[in-house]
């Protein structure tokens, strides 16, 4: 009966050490004070190359906490702070263009859902660049409708309310719907119906045992 009660344990990756490809297998070392990584087209921030060259580039001027870069765009979402307090700035970076030598900075708006201070904790963009979910600490979720590059053909609106904080954002396409997977510290809920701009929670898919620390959604979901 024990043995029903356990949790099972499954391998998804295995773990490699990352060498240098042409400097007799030593092994690969990052920059000092790494905050965020992500990685998409080839690139991780700080930008390194298949080839493993690094470079940089100033995208705030105190700290950078989240990014997420496009598998299917050379786009790059960020959240970071360029003044103290709590006020996280979204930028969205071009990795195609430049200005004055950095990737050009397509659009910045504050990630805070209205005026109340609380801090950004996760992050996801869905690839056909129309939604971008932003988790907070306080439990809420805030969603970017229309070209997230853009100002003038974007909205924001809340989906979701809580007090536990949210840990991972995930987006799923079913036939013409997206679905947004929404994990906190207790559940797993889904947020489906964009194709008629309503906006509504599901029965929770998962209630946690254990705390949730991140969410990922496998391709073929239906």
């Amino acid at each position: 009966m024990a043995a029903f009660l356990q949790w099972r344990r499954f391998v998804f990756f295995d773990k490699e050490t990352v060498k240098y490809p042409s400097e007799n297998g030593k092994n690969f070392q990052l920059p000092v004070g790494i905050s965020a990584c992500d990685s998409g087209r080839g690139h991780i921030i700080w930008f390194l190359t298949r080839s493993l060259q690094p470079s940089s580039f100033q995208a705030y001027k105190l700290r950078v906490t989240h990014l997420y870069q496009l598998k299917q765009h050379n786009i790059l979402v960020s959240v970071g702070q360029d003044e103290p307090g709590i006020n996280p700035l979204v930028k969205v970076w071009n990795l195609d263009k430049k200005d004055s030598g950095s990737p050009l900075c397509t659009r910045i708006f504050p990630a805070i859902p209205g005026n109340k201070p609380t801090e950004v904790s996760c992050l996801s963009v869905h690839e056909n660049l129309n939604f971008m979910a932003i988790g907070f600490t306080d439990g809420s979720v805030v969603l970017t409708k229309g070209d997230i590059t853009r100002d003038r053909h974007s909205k924001t609106l809340s989906l979701h309310e809580g007090n536990c904080p949210i840990t991972g954002l995930a987006f799923r396409q079913a036939g013409k719907v997206t679905h947004l997977f929404v994990a906190t510290l207790e559940k797993v809920e889904r947020v489906p119906s964009y194709k008629t701009g309503h906006t509504r929670l599901c029965p929770p898919l998962l209630g946690a045992h254990r705390p949730l620390a991140g969410l990922t959604v496998h391709s073929g979901w239906r």
